[in-house]
């Protein structure tokens, strides 16, 4: 498939692939969005994979029988929510629609960190950071209410907050968005040997090398976790109780930040 594997199912693979264009998910197909200066989203165009023919993204949403824009709330994804393999993988394991709209969005003083925890699936998964000096892009998922609350659950360690106005994003047809909203960690996020935040690779093996790293920092973590970062991953995922250990030793270790993401 052409999204690769999901994180779920393959850990040292987060974050997963992201689309390199806006458009549609619908049942694992993908629909470019062709972003035109002056009209809302729900008029913006969609090439439809299948066909080539292009229509209004509503007129498309509306033929699948899937909300239109006007009925869905944007959440600007930071880690692997802007795979399309995890968000199928997510939404297909509790019966919900895999039709969401994905759009490319510019932001300013927002960055991304690895949180202080390990998830279910047992990778290290990312947070937003404030950065005040970046301008960098992300997706913004248009998720109808059922969808959202299906996400929610999916995301035990996270809680969803506003965005600030300061980071408003902007879409590809520069229209300003508000009311967009982000998940952010309830554990912090970690620091490098520096005392800066720790920045994720953007590629495939990013997360090998991050737990990799962590391992080499600490002998306790190896002794908990086991020495490689295949072993990390499996023991996790089998145990609460290791994670929950794990995430203590990060902050025994002295490597979770005191500066929390501001939100309202």
């Amino acid at each position: 498939m052409r999204w690769g594997d999901d994180p779920l199912g393959r850990p040292l693979g987060y974050p997963g692939l992201s689309p390199r264009t806006s458009g549609v998910l619908v049942e694992g197909d993908f629909h470019e969005l062709q972003p035109q200066p002056g009209r809302r989203l729900g008029e913006q165009q969609v090439a439809v994979a299948s066909t080539g023919e292009v229509v209004p993204l509503d007129r498309l949403l509306g033929a699948v029988g899937a909300a239109t824009i006007d009925g869905r709330s944007p959440v600007l994804a930071i880690g692997s929510n802007a795979s399309p393999a995890q968000l199928l993988k997510k939404f297909t394991l509790v019966g919900m629609s895999t039709v969401v709209p994905m759009t490319m969005v510019t932001t300013s003083g927002l960055g991304r960190a690895h949180s202080a925890h390990v998830s279910r699936a047992g990778y290290v998964p990312i947070t937003p950071l404030r950065a005040r000096e970046a301008r960098s892009q992300f997706f913004v998922l248009w998720l109808d209410p059922a969808q959202v609350r299906a996400l929610d659950l999916t995301e035990p360690n996270y809680e969803r907050h506003p965005l600030a106005d300061a980071h408003a994003p902007t879409l590809e047809s520069n229209e300003r968005l508000t009311d967009v909203e982000i998940y952010v960690s309830r554990w912090g996020h970690l620091l490098s040997t520096d005392g800066t935040a720790l920045e994720p690779v953007p590629v495939v093996a990013s997360q090998r090398e991050l737990i990799e790293g962590l391992l080499s920092r600490s002998p306790e973590l190896r002794d908990l976790a086991g020495p490689r970062a295949e072993d990390f991953v499996v023991r996790a995922a089998a145990s609460q109780q290791l994670r929950d250990e794990i995430r203590r030793c990060f902050e025994r270790s002295g490597w979770v930040s005191a500066d929390r993401f501001e939100h309202p």
